[in-house]
């Protein structure tokens, strides 16, 4: 992988609309965001929407990375934001299954050596779209409870209440 510095003259370029350095930062990322899309998408085709659309929108907006983090975060920020924008408008066409509150009681979900790869995905695939969404932001992205329910247009208890279905239904996936 090139240096810092190569990438810091990467994103200049891009903000020059040079081409070939937007497919060199495509090429560069588009692995680890595609994984992430596939993550929040509930099709391979939407993931590839979102990819598509996600680096549509930092190549539109690369001039107001600021070099202040990294690069990647800021990214990986988009693509998320792309994802979590398709789910909600998709949400706004469906119906929302009303949620009703569960005790804090926490099911942990045991993510040992003794899975694959492709059970683990298989597992968080199997579950509901809303679910996935909310496991992938808060467990494996890092985003908080409040930062979810922002994006969501939900409150902070119904983010808990959705990861805690979540997590007990891939433990019960992963249990079978």
């Amino acid at each position: 992988m090139e240096n810092k510095q190569d990438l810091y003259e990467l994103v200049e370029l891009c903000r020059e609309n040079d081409r070939t350095a937007q497919r060199i930062i495509f090429d560069r990322f588009k692995r680890a965001m595609f994984a992430i899309c596939k993550r929040y998408a509930k099709s391979i085709p939407e993931a590839e929407d979102n990819l598509i659309e996600g680096f549509t929108k930092v190549f539109t907006n690369i001039e107001t990375y600021d070099g202040s983090g990294s690069f990647e975060s800021w990214v990986k920020r988009i693509i998320i934001n792309t994802c979590t924008t398709t789910y909600n408008r998709e949400l706004k066409h469906n119906t929302v299954e009303r949620l009703s509150d569960v005790g804090e009681e926490e099911v942990s979900v045991e993510f040992s050596n003794s899975y694959s790869k492709e059970e683990l995905y298989a597992a968080l695939n199997s579950i509901a779209l809303r679910q996935r969404l909310v496991f992938n932001m808060v467990v494996i992205d890092g985003y908080s409870y409040a930062d979810v329910a922002s994006v969501l247009g939900v409150s902070a208890d119904v983010v808990r209440t959705v990861l805690y279905r979540a997590k007990q239904n891939l433990r019960k996936c992963l249990l079978k």
